[in-house]
């Protein structure tokens, strides 16, 4: 799925938060991006807004039969507990293992 325009810029600034304040959360840095971003300028926004519709052309050049389908909430559930049941084998084998 082709990256929208502020995806394209949280990517461009992400690192430049993380260098300034090393503690930060990904969350936090979500917080204070999205503030820069509703603060840019038309012109600013309008530049990656271009970027993005590059991306999308682009995109579709390679998967021109591509269409997102978001997953209904019932398929997330089932793959978190899929990755949560992953985790659980992973620290009983390493258990089993270790004694």
């Amino acid at each position: 799925r082709p990256p929208n325009a502020y995806i394209l810029y949280r990517k461009e600034r992400h690192h430049s938060i993380k260098a300034q304040r090393p503690d930060i959360t990904n969350n936090e840095i979500s917080q204070v991006l999205g503030r820069l971003w509703n603060s840019e300028t038309r012109e600013v926004r309008a530049l990656y807004k271009q970027m993005a519709d590059q991306k999308k052309a682009e995109h579709h050049r390679q998967y021109p039969d591509y269409q997102y389908r978001p997953r209904r909430p019932s398929e997330r559930r089932r793959r978190n507990n899929a990755s949560s049941d992953s985790r659980t084998a992973t620290t009983t084998v390493t258990q089993q293992v270790s004694a």
